[in-house]
């Protein structure tokens, strides 16, 4: 692993372990049958919580 990916990853979890992550029921998301790979059709919205 790369030094900057393994940093990425270090920074990102401090982060979030003083959030929680979550999805609305009306924001779910759909995939798109076009893409070669699994990929959601208009994105993903995400909401965080303060713990």
């Amino acid at each position: 692993m790369k030094v900057g990916q393994l940093h990425a990853k270090v920074v990102l979890s401090m982060i979030l372990k003083d959030y929680e992550v979550y999805q609305k029921p009306e924001d779910k998301s759909k995939l798109d049958p076009r893409s070669t790979f699994t990929a959601a059709a208009n994105g993903i919205v995400l909401h965080f919580k303060k713990i």
